[in-house]
C-alpha cells in the first residue's frame, strides 16, 4: 500500500519522464558538459527524442557538442513557438538561479534530478517511486515532523523537476545552526574540508570551538586547506585522504560540473583526471567529536559506517549531504537511526536542481529546548 502518495502533490505515475516521453512538444537541452551528458543519456536509455542544445546568447562561440552545433536562446526562439526546456546544469548563484525561475514563468522548463553519484540513468520515476515508495513512508517518518514537508516537496522535485518545489523548500528550511547547541561544540570534524570554507564557517559559527580535524582528498585544495589552517588558533589535524569505511585506496574522479565524485559513476563518464587516492574511516583520525559534517561526494555511506566508533561513543551533531544518489534519504535517514535515537531534520542551502540538501543530526545532549527552536 502507498502511504505516501496522499502527501504529495505530484502524481508520481506521471514524473518528469514519462510526461517528456508522451509529449509531442520538442525538447531543449540548456547547457552544456556532464549534467547535459548525463541528461542526454537517460532520454536515449529511455527512447525519448531531444532537438537541439542550446546556451545563454553570451556563451554560444559556435562550438558543438556531443555532435550537435550549440544554438544561442534566441535562435531556439526564432525556430520553435513552442517547446520543453530542460536545465542541464547546476547553480548555487543568486542571479543565474533568479533568471531560471524568471525563465520558468514564460517558458516551459524543468530541472532533471540525475545522480551526482552512483548510475546516473537510475532517474527518480514513476518506475523507482512504485519500487521505493514504502521505503520513503518509513524515512520521512523517521524526520521531525517540523520537517517533514520538506522531505515531501523534495519527492515533488525529484518527481516533476518544477522549480517551484525548490522554491517552496527554500522557504521551509532553518540553517543547520538553529537545530541544536552551538555553545557546547568544541571538537569539530569535517569530511569533505575542500579549501578551508566549511572551517571558516565552523569557527565564526562555534564559539568555543577548540579543536578540528578536517580530511580532503584533492591535493591543490588540500594545499589551500593547510594555508588557512595556519591562520586559526586552535589546534588542527588535516588529513589528505577520503572518508571511507575502512583504510584502502580509491578512484575519485574530478571535474564533475561542480563535484568531484567518488566510486562508480557508470560507464562512458570516466575522466582522464581519475586519480588514485587514500582513504581512511574517520574513526582512525578522531578521537571524540561534538560535530561531525559529511559532504564527501556521494561516500556518504561509507564514511558513516567508518564513523560508527565516534557516533557511538560521543553522540556528535550529525550534518550529512543527502542528495548525491536517489536512495540517499533512504539509506542515510536509515543508517544514522540504527545508531541510536537521534532527531533528524532537513536543511538546505539554494541551489537548482535540489543539491546541498543536508540531513541535521541531533542526540539530546546537544538539542535545544522550546517551540522556538523547532
Amino acid at each position: 500500500m502507498d502511504n505516501l502518495r496522499q502527501f504529495l502533490e505530484e502524481d508520481p505515475a506521471c514524473s518528469l519522464w514519462e510526461y517528456l516521453a508522451a509529449s509531442s512538444k520538442p525538447i531543449m537541452i540548456y547547457g552544456m558538459g556532464d549534467g547535459a551528458q548525463k541528461i542526454i543519456a537517460v532520454l536515449e536509455k529511455k527512447g525519448i527524442e531531444y532537438r537541439d542544445i542550446f546556451a545563454s546568447d553570451g556563451f554560444v562561440r559556435g562550438h558543438s557538442f556531443l555532435g550537435k552545433r550549440v544554438k544561442s536562446f534566441s535562435e531556439i526562439k526564432e525556430e520553435y513557438t513552442d517547446f520543453i526546456i530542460l536545465v542541464a546544469f547546476a547553480s548555487r548563484q543568486a542571479d543565474t538561479m533568479k533568471m531560471l525561475h524568471e525563465l520558468a514563468e514564460k517558458y516551459e522548463l524543468y530541472a532533471p534530478d540525475v545522480n551526482v553519484s552512483g548510475d546516473y540513468t537510475e532517474v527518480f520515476d514513476s518506475e523507482y517511486y512504485n519500487i521505493h515508495c514504502d521505503e520513503l513512508y518509513e524515512a520521512l517518518n523517521m524526520f521531525e515532523e517540523c520537517d517533514r514537508e520538506i522531505f515531501l516537496r523534495t519527492i515533488d522535485f525529484k518527481l516533476s523537476g518544477k522549480l517551484k518545489y525548490l522554491s517552496k523548500i527554500d522557504e521551509l528550511v532553518k540553517p543547520p545552526y538553529t537545530r541544536f547547541c552551538t555553545g557546547i561544540i568544541k571538537d569539530y570534524t569535517d569530511l569533505g574540508a575542500y579549501n578551508g570554507d566549511t572551517m571558516k564557517i565552523a569557527v565564526e559559527t562555534y564559539p568555543n570551538l577548540s579543536r578540528a580535524v578536517l580530511m580532503e582528498p584533492d591535493e591543490k585544495n588540500f594545499k589551500k586547506l593547510c594555508s588557512y589552517v595556519e591562520t586559526l588558533n586552535i589546534p588542527v589535524s588535516i588529513h589528505n585522504c577520503a572518508a571511507w569505511n575502512r583504510e584502502c585506496e580509491m578512484t575519485v574522479h574530478m571535474g564533475f560540473g561542480m563535484n568531484t565524485t567518488l566510486g562508480n559513476i557508470g560507464n562512458g563518464m570516466q575522466k582522464k583526471k581519475d586519480k588514485i587516492i587514500k582513504a581512511l574511516p574517520p574513526d582512525a583520525v578522531c578521537e571524540r567529536a561534538d560535530l561531525i559534517k559529511y559532504d564527501v561526494e556521494g561516500s556518504e555511506y561509507e564514511a558513516l559506517e567508518g564513523s560508527k566508533r565516534l557516533i557511538t561513543n560521543c553522540r556528535p551533531v550529525l550534518i550529512v549531504s543527502v542528495y548525491h544518489n536517489n536512495n540517499d534519504l533512504i539509506r542515510l535517514s536509515a543508517l544514522i537511526k540504527s545508531y541510536g535515537p537521534y532527531k533528524l531534520y532537513l536543511s538546505r542551502k539554494p541551489c537548482i536542481p535540489a543539491w546541498e540538501l543536508e540531513i541535521v543530526a541531533v542526540d539530546d545532549k546537544y538539542s535545544i529546548q522550546g517551540e522556538e527552536n523547532v
